[in-house]
C-alpha cells in the first residue's frame, strides 16, 4: 500500500516523499539535500530508492534544492512547462495530462496560485488512490472532480482569516494570502474534506502548509493551541478538528520543520515528527451526520454557493 510522508510542509520549505510499491517520489525539493537524506533514512530509504521529483511550482520554497539534486543524482524532474521553465531545468513536461511512472498513474491538478503552471498531484497504484494539493488560493469544480475517490487528501490549511487580518503581515501580504492566487484558508480546507468524507471516500486527511503566524488549526480537548506560541483562535480554527473527527476522518497535522508543533493526543496526530500517512488508514467510524456537515460549512465563506448546490442535489 502506498505512503506519504510530508515531512516538510511550509513557507520554508515543502517537500514529500510518496512511497510507492517500486520506487520512492519526491513531491517538491524546497529543503536542504541532506534533509531530504535524512527524510528518506527515517523511512529505510536512500537517494536510490528515489525514482523522479514531481515539482507543483518553482517558488523557492518548493525547488531550493535542485541544484544539489542534479550534482548527486541523475533524477528526471516532472512538471507544467511553465514550472520547469521557471525552474530553469530541462525535464518531462507533463501538459496537465496524467502519465505513469513505477505502476503508478499520476494525474496533475491545476490549481490557483500565484505561480504559471502550478498544480497538484493525484495517485492511483493498485486500489489505493491519494492525492496532495497545497498552494491553491480556492477550490475549483475540476479539482473536486479529481479529489473525488481519495482514500487519503494532504490538502493545504494555510491560515485562519481572523488571524491573518489581525496578525503582523503588512497589509500587501494578506491581500495575497488570501487572494485567489493565494493560499487556502482552514475553514476551505475543511469544507472539501467535509464533503468527500461525506460521501463515505474519504478516511484520512492530512493538514498542510500552515502558517506559522496565522495558521493555528484547533485547540484540543484539553485546550492546546497546536501553536504554542499563537494567542489567537479563530472561529474556524476551534471548530475544524473535532468536526472533521466527528464524520469519521482521522486528521494528521504537518508542520514546517517536523518540530514545534503538539497534538492533544486524542485530536490529532502530527506529521513531520515521524508519522506516515497511509492511503486506507482509519479512525474507528463514527456517524456521518449531515447536520454536522452543515455546522462546519457555515464557517466557510467562499465555498458557501457551491456547497449550497451540492446539498441541494443530493
Amino acid at each position: 500500500m502506498p505512503k506519504i510522508y510530508p515531512f516538510c510542509s511550509s513557507s520554508k520549505g515543502n517537500c514529500t516523499l510518496y512511497m510507492g510499491a517500486e520506487k520512492v517520489l519526491l513531491i517538491d525539493c524546497g529543503v536542504p539535500f541532506l534533509q531530504i537524506t535524512r527524510a528518506l533514512e527515517t523511512q529505510g530509504k536512500s537517494w536510490e530508492d528515489v525514482g523522479a521529483v514531481l515539482l507543483t511550482h518553482a517558488h523557492s520554497d518548493h525547488i531550493k534544492a535542485i541544484p544539489q539534486i542534479q550534482k548527486h543524482t541523475r533524477l528526471p524532474f516532472y512538471g507544467s512547462a511553465e514550472t520547469l521553465a521557471a525552474a530553469k531545468i530541462e525535464g518531462f513536461a507533463h501538459e496537465g495530462k496524467p502519465f505513469s511512472l513505477f505502476g503508478c498513474t499520476i494525474t496533475p491538478i491545476t490549481t490557483c496560485h500565484d505561480a504559471a503552471g502550478s498544480c497538484g498531484y493525484r495517485f492511483d497504484e493498485g486500489e489505493a488512490s491519494l492525492a496532495l494539493v497545497t498552494d491553491t488560493g480556492k477550490i475549483t469544480p475540476a479539482m473536486l472532480q479529481h479529489l473525488g475517490g481519495c482514500s487519503l487528501i494532504m490538502l493545504e490549511s494555510n491560515y485562519d482569516p481572523d488571524m491573518l487580518e489581525y496578525g503582523p503581515y503588512p497589509s500587501s501580504l494578506k491581500a495575497r494570502v488570501r487572494g485567489e492566487r493565494g493560499h487556502l484558508s482552514n475553514g476551505d480546507c475543511a469544507a472539501l474534506l467535509a464533503l468527500n468524507a461525506m460521501k463515505g471516500e474519504l478516511k484520512t486527511a492530512v493538514l498542510a502548509h500552515l502558517s506559522i503566524q496565522s495558521g493555528v488549526i484547533v485547540a484540543g480537548s484539553g485546550g492546546n493551541d497546536l501553536h504554542s506560541n499563537a494567542g489567537l483562535l479563530g472561529v474556524q480554527s476551534s471548530q475544524i478538528l473535532p468536526s472533521l473527527i466527528s464524520l469519521g476522518l482521522e486528521v494528521q497535522v504537518v508542520n514546517g520543520t517536523g518540530s514545534g508543533l503538539f497534538g492533544s493526543g486524542v485530536v490529532a496526530g502530527v506529521l513531520g515528527g515521524g508519522v506516515v500517512a497511509a492511503a486506507g488508514d482509519q479512525r474507528q467510524n463514527h456517524s456521518q451526520s449531515q447536520q454536522q456537515c452543515k455546522q462546519l460549512l457555515h464557517v466557510c465563506s467562499s465555498f458557501r454557493s457551491l456547497f449550497s448546490f451540492l446539498f441541494s442535489h443530493q
